[in-house]
């Protein structure tokens, strides 16, 4: 990524966040794949499915759904990355827990609701691989911990 392509995603990462709540159609989804690469063991999430295909990516499908737009009791899921190793994380916070915010997935709701699932952050602990899914179960069985609640998304 060029520095004037960086630059850009920031100020349209900025705009984003700064849109009123509802100044866009509400309800509108996207989708977020899941994405394991073999060779290194990591799992990676991304709006577009073919991402990581040059780098033996495998897409495993969607994760989940987040809302494409900023509502009223939603914060905001973002892709971050690890400078020194490229590893890449989701975290509710724009600050990225003080890793690099590389994009916005979309949004999450902050509280349950009718219609909405909790969507958990687990981690494998030996290598710091992340999972985020709305079934915990299916990360605790190959080894992962819970790490978190990172907010609530439409039940699809």
């Amino acid at each position: 990524m060029t520095g004037m392509s960086f630059m850009i995603g920031l100020l349209s990462l900025s705009l984003n966040l700064l849109s009123p709540p509802g100044a866009f159609a509400a309800g509108a989804e996207v989708s977020v794949h899941r994405l394991y690469n073999a060779q290194s063991g990591e799992t990676i999430y991304s709006i577009h499915p073919t991402q990581g295909t040059d780098t033996q990516d495998q897409d495993e499908g969607v994760a989940f759904h987040v809302l494409q737009n900023r509502e009223t009791d939603t914060t905001g899921l973002f892709r971050c990355m690890t400078l020194q190793s490229g590893k890449y994380s989701v975290a509710n916070q724009p600050t990225c827990n003080g890793l690099i915010t590389e994009s916005l997935y979309g949004y999450v709701y902050a509280g349950a609701g009718a219609g909405r699932v909790a969507l958990y952050s687990l981690v494998k602990p030996e290598s710091g691989d992340q999972i985020v899914t709305t079934n915990p179960e299916e990360a605790s069985a190959q080894g992962y911990t819970s790490q978190s609640i990172l907010g609530y998304v439409p039940a699809n």
